[in-house]
């Protein structure tokens, strides 16, 4: 992984630590956007995308023909994606400990299957 999704992925459990869930969930969306841009990069060599955006990349990576990304994984991106990191951005989004800790284990998840094939 790179520094800065290494990083965030220290910040997102020290804010868990720490009881700062909101935070958390912050850090470890940023981390596996991270991720996520380093995994498309891996599959997509050539016609990349000049902005590379989370849901632009999934919809390059699920058009894919061949070496195409396992659709599991693509499915569970697209979840966090849509239930979790669009609506964390909003400004009056609040996380408890609970759902800091749930999202944290789901990116995990994702976070280790991407960063298998990188």
């Amino acid at each position: 992984l790179d520094e800065i999704a290494k990083s965030d992925i220290s910040s997102a459990s020290r804010c868990i630590l720490f009881g700062e869930s909101t935070a958390s969930a912050f850090h470890i969306l940023r981390a596996t956007e991270a991720v996520l841009k380093q995994y498309y990069f891996h599959h997509r060599r050539q016609g990349r995308l000049q902005r590379p955006m989370w849901g632009n990349m999934l919809d390059q990576l699920k058009a894919k023909k061949r070496n195409k990304p396992p659709a599991t994984l693509l499915n569970a991106l697209d979840v966090i994606r849509v239930s979790y990191r669009n609506p964390t951005q909003h400004p009056e989004a609040i996380y408890t400990i609970d759902s800091a800790q749930d999202l944290f284990g789901v990116c995990l998840d994702v976070i280790g299957k991407m960063s298998l094939e990188l």
